[in-house]
């Protein structure tokens, strides 16, 4: 082949080359945005069913047969940090030869039932009524609620029954957490002829500290930002630059917004303040003020003749 076909047909591929490369370059990006993204979503969706199935598991608690006993249905229906207590929902169910109709849920003879509860200490089951629904406010313990988003606390939860003449009736319990913004485990289980004792431990729902943790890395990130756009404006002595000073102070009342959202609605000098918020509003407010004292000052010389 002639050395000049050569040249020439180099000279037609080599400028459409480049073009190619960026187009390839462009959809192999694109190809990784969208693998990224769909393996944190799958990674989210695999997150919340784990979480999910971890919050409805049953817990039972008792010695389960054909004899009679008083079966409880609890339920954790919400964790109240303020009031420092657990409320549950709590269904006595009559089984064996304690209930005149199972089927029914009657009961055959009086029974009372004792509650970990301080304001409630026990319940009484009366002959041939069907047991109502209970709710029960157990104390916590050992919990700081200051130390959001890490704070844990416990709880025990004892029940036992007796009959009108003081036989100890045996007691079962189906234990399951309802509160989605915590994590309530059994610790340890002890079932006696005497009633049984449940040991729970008590902490933030995974989404509350993930949120929590979001919460804190955002305020940072948009105190930041105000203070890159406030150095900007004053490095380039661009006065007061107005749409970037409402951003800045908007961003201050942001803040406040922002943190009050917070689940779980944390007590002021949480560790969520400590570790970000206050921080964030003073490097926020210093950058304000910081642009508007170098903005004045720029736009006084500006006047001078």
């Amino acid at each position: 082949m002639p050395e000049s076909s050569i040249t020439d047909q180099q000279a037609e591929v080599d400028p459409i080359t480049p073009t190619r490369r960026r187009l390839r370059r462009s959809v192999l990006i694109s190809v990784a945005v969208v693998l990224v993204g769909a393996a944190l979503v799958a990674s989210g969706i695999l997150a919340y069913i784990n979480e999910r199935n971890d919050r409805q598991h049953l817990s039972y608690v008792g010695t389960a047969g054909q004899g009679a006993r008083l079966e409880l249905t609890v339920r954790v229906q919400r964790v109240d940090v303020a009031g420092e207590e657990m409320v549950l929902s709590v269904l006595p169910s009559p089984r064996g030869a304690l209930a005149a109709d199972e089927a029914v849920g009657e009961m055959a003879q009086n029974v009372r039932l004792y509650t970990p509860s301080l304001a409630q200490s026990s319940v009484t089951l009366e002959k041939g009524t069907i047991p109502a629904l209970q709710h029960i406010d157990v104390p916590l313990s050992d919990g700081t609620p200051t130390d959001y988003p890490f704070d844990h606390y416990s709880a025990d939860i004892v029940w036992a029954a007796s009959a009108d003449d003081g036989t100890p009736v045996p007691v079962a319990m189906d234990f399951e957490n309802r509160d989605p913004f915590f994590s309530v485990h059994p610790r340890s289980a002890v079932a006696a002829t005497q009633g049984i004792l449940l040991e729970t431990e008590i902490g933030r729902s995974r989404g509350t500290f993930i949120l929590a943790w979001f919460m804190m890395a955002a305020m940072w990130a948009m105190s930041l930002a105000v203070l890159g756009g406030a150095s900007v404006m004053v490095r380039r002595r661009l006065g007061l630059v107005w749409p970037g000073m409402a951003w800045m102070a908007a961003t201050v009342f942001a803040l406040v917004g922002l943190r009050n959202a917070a689940p779980g609605s944390p007590p002021i000098g949480s560790i969520i303040d400590y570790a970000a918020f206050f921080w964030a509003e003073a490097v926020t407010v210093a950058s304000v003020a910081w642009a508007a004292v170098a903005g004045l000052h720029v736009e006084h010389h500006r006047d001078e003749p």
